[in-house]
């Protein structure tokens, strides 16, 4: 069965309609297409409004959208990891950006006093790097040749899973650390076999 968008008077499937209660055919007049690029252009030319909206609408539905994610934990993962893709250059201007802000650098004065054992790591690992003792590695689910050193016991700084930015965040959202564990099969970490720390074996 087709119908025709009236925006764009094509001929399509209904397929590539979205749903209308109140229209007869419980379709929408445009095809998703035609909305899709509406949408992009409202939201460009109205940027603030959007977003107080939609920030208006999380904190009113955070127990729904927590429960989304708990029932949709891989499609989340994969969503996270494909958005931190997309716009990687807006991610990193945001933190970049944030970071200079009192409230920024006051964080992360708090998180070195809170971690000096991490820090002291991730220091150890950075010089590891420089030296040449330990040789940076791809994703290790095939995202990108650029990753992070992401360590599973503090005490051994050198030993490290390599995840690129999008992977290492996800990870860090414990929910999710079985969906990289099933994809990983025991990679060898920097010599050593790994193995998935207690209580997150999958």
């Amino acid at each position: 069965m087709k119908k025709q968008c009236s925006k764009c008077k094509q001929l399509l499937s209904i397929k590539e309609f979205g749903k209308r209660r109140n229209s007869r055919d419980g379709l929408e007049f445009w095809c998703k297409s035609c909305i899709a690029v509406y949408n992009i252009a409202y939201r460009t030319a109205h940027k603030e409004e959007s977003t107080a909206r939609h920030s208006a609408y999380y904190a009113t539905h955070k127990k729904e959208a927590a429960a989304y994610r708990a029932t949709h934990k891989e499609k989340a993962a994969a969503y996270q990891i494909n958005y931190r893709k997309t716009h990687k250059m807006k991610i990193n201007a945001r933190i970049s950006n944030w970071r200079r802000t009192p409230q920024g650098r006051a964080a992360e004065i708090r998180h070195r006093i809170k971690n000096p054992l991490k820090i002291q790591c991730h220091s150890q690992l950075n010089r590891a790097l420089i030296t040449g003792a330990v040789e940076r590695q791809s994703c290790i689910n095939g995202c990108s040749d650029k990753a992070h050193g992401h360590h599973l016991n503090y005490q051994r700084p050198l030993v490290v899973i390599w995840l690129c930015r999008g992977c290492h965040v996800v990870w860090h959202r414990k929910p999710l650390n079985k969906y990289f564990l099933n994809r990983m099969n025991k990679p060898k970490i920097n010599g050593d076999v790994f193995t998935p720390p207690k209580g997150e074996q999958s």
